[in-house]
């Protein structure tokens, strides 16, 4: 029964060491949940500017796709005037032949 109160005294003995503890461990916590706040806002925002350049890019791909397209039309239309034009330049020539 005598070990008793010399216990209590050593656990008392503890109970400040404990306590600075437990501080100590609590503001590391509060500061790694402030860490991750931060982290989760910067993440936030790069999220919004991955998916606005995604749009963006999603966008010119489809002008650049449209420009190429109404390019390959002209290209077409300007070959079909030239076989046009050799058609009749060689008529011209067949008629001025012949006269």
């Amino acid at each position: 029964m005598d070990d008793i109160p010399l216990i209590i005294k050593e656990l008392l003995s503890y109970q400040s060491s404990i306590k600075i503890d437990v501080k100590h461990a609590s503001k590391d916590f509060e500061e790694i949940s402030k860490k991750q706040k931060s982290i989760q806002q910067e993440i936030n925002e790069k999220y919004l500017e991955k998916v606005k350049l995604k749009n963006e890019m999603d966008k010119a791909i489809s002008n650049y796709t449209k420009c190429v397209e109404q390019y390959d039309n002209l290209c077409s239309k300007e070959r079909d005037i030239l076989i046009e034009k050799q058609k009749r330049e060689q008529k011209l020539n067949v008629i001025n032949q012949d006269y």
